[in-house]
């Protein structure tokens, strides 16, 4: 059985937990045999979290679906709540900008179809 780095908690074979890869950034000391059990890690995320920029959000405006995917990329670990906003607002504005040409094409042809009559 293994224990928790943090709490020394044995944790058992459905326990969930993470490993030095996971948690960014790891907490002091531990190497790369140790785990933490989901509580610490919580616990650790609440103390260590910094809150990242708004201009991430300028990479889905102006790159969409691609723009946030890579945000999402970009901040995964650090701030998983805000990547994921990232990535569904990339998603919307690419399927935004996608419709706006596919209405505008459709007007286009129907005035030149006007014309022709």
């Amino acid at each position: 059985m293994t224990r928790c780095f943090s709490c020394d908690k044995e944790l058992g074979t459905l326990s969930w937990y993470y490993e030095i890869d996971d948690i960014v950034p790891a907490p002091k000391g531990m190497t790369k045999n140790d785990v933490i059990c989901d509580q610490c890690t919580k616990q650790h995320k609440k103390l260590t979290n910094t809150d990242q920029s708004g201009l991430w959000y300028l990479l889905p405006i102006f790159f969409g679906g691609l723009g946030g995917a890579l945000m999402f990329v970009a901040l995964r670990k650090e701030n998983f709540g805000m990547a994921k906003k990232g990535l569904i607002a990339g998603i919307v504005l690419h399927i935004i900008g996608i419709l706006l040409i596919v209405v505008l094409s459709l007007y286009g042809m129907m005035n030149s179809m006007m014309n022709m009559i």
